[in-house]
C-alpha cells in the first residue's frame, strides 16, 4: 500500500471522530437562540455615531462634574444674572461673575448648553472672540447666548 493510500485509509477512520469535535449547525443556531448576544459573522457591533460636537459635550458635562455642589449652585447664579441682566451674553461675562479662583473647567459650556434646555437662555448664530487672557483665554470663539 502506498503512502497516499494509507494516509486516506487513516483519514476516513478518524474522520467521524474529527467532526465530534466540533458542533453542527442545529447546535450552534440553538446556541445562537439561548444566547442572542452572540452573533455568527463576529462582526464587532457598529459604534453609535458621534459628531464633534456630542464628543465635546460629553468632555465638557465630565469637567462639570468636577465642581462641587456649591460651585454648581455659584456658575448656576452667574448664568442666571448674566441672562437677567444682559440681553446677550458669553462665557466670558459669566466667568466675570464669578469669584477669581474659581476652577477653570470646561464644564462651562455644559452648563450653558443646560441653561439652554430649560429655556433660560438660547443660542444665536453669532461667535465673539474671547476677551479672556491667561491659561483659558487663547482668542477662541465663544457662542453668543441670547436671554429669554
Amino acid at each position: 500500500m502506498s503512502a497516499m493510500s494509507e494516509l486516506f485509509t487513516v483519514l476516513e477512520e478518524e474522520q467521524p471522530r474529527l467532526f465530534e469535535l466540533f458542533p453542527t449547525d442545529q447546535e450552534i443556531d440553538d446556541a445562537l437562540e439561548r444566547h442572542p448576544s452572540i452573533r455568527r459573522n463576529r462582526e464587532p457591533e457598529p459604534a453609535p455615531a458621534v459628531t464633534p460636537f456630542e464628543r465635546g459635550m460629553e468632555g465638557s458635562q465630565r469637567a462639570a462634574r468636577k465642581w462641587t455642589p456649591e460651585q454648581k449652585a455659584a456658575v448656576a447664579d452667574a448664568i442666571r444674572g448674566c441672562a437677567y441682566f444682559l440681553p446677550t451674553f458669553t462665557a466670558d461675562d459669566v466667568w466675570d461673575r464669578l469669584p477669581k479662583d474659581f476652577p477653570v473647567t470646561k464644564g462651562l459650556g455644559a452648563a450653558l448648553y443646560a441653561a439652554a434646555r430649560l429655556g433660560l437662555i438660547s443660542a444665536t448664530d453669532t461667535t465673539r472672540k474671547s476677551r479672556r487672557t491667561g491659561d483659558h483665554g487663547h482668542g477662541q470663539r465663544l457662542t453668543v447666548w441670547r436671554s429669554l
